[in-house]
């Protein structure tokens, strides 16, 4: 299988990537999921959130979110998944 061409961002707001990170939180059994959004092509942190879950609806929040405070639509971004686990 062949891998797919790199992604190459020619201005901001093009590309972002994305993931989701677990974290512990400050009690035993307590945990939290980092929403972390970055622009490809000026490396800024362009949205973050902390919640208690994860799911795509709140992924779809964040992406509206971010895209009314970039002055963006949504349909002329390419969104990129980081998958790292640890």
């Amino acid at each position: 299988m062949d891998r797919p061409a790199p992604l190459i961002a020619k201005a901001p707001n093009e590309i972002w990537s994305w993931d989701i990170t677990y974290m512990k939180g400050p009690i035993r059994g307590q945990f939290y999921y980092l929403y972390l959004f970055m622009d490809i092509f000026s490396r800024k942190i362009v949205g973050h959130e902390v919640f208690e879950l994860e799911s795509m609806e709140l992924s779809a929040e964040i992406v509206d979110k971010i895209c009314k405070m970039e002055k963006i639509k949504k349909d002329k971004l390419y969104f990129t998944l980081i998958m790292v686990d640890q």
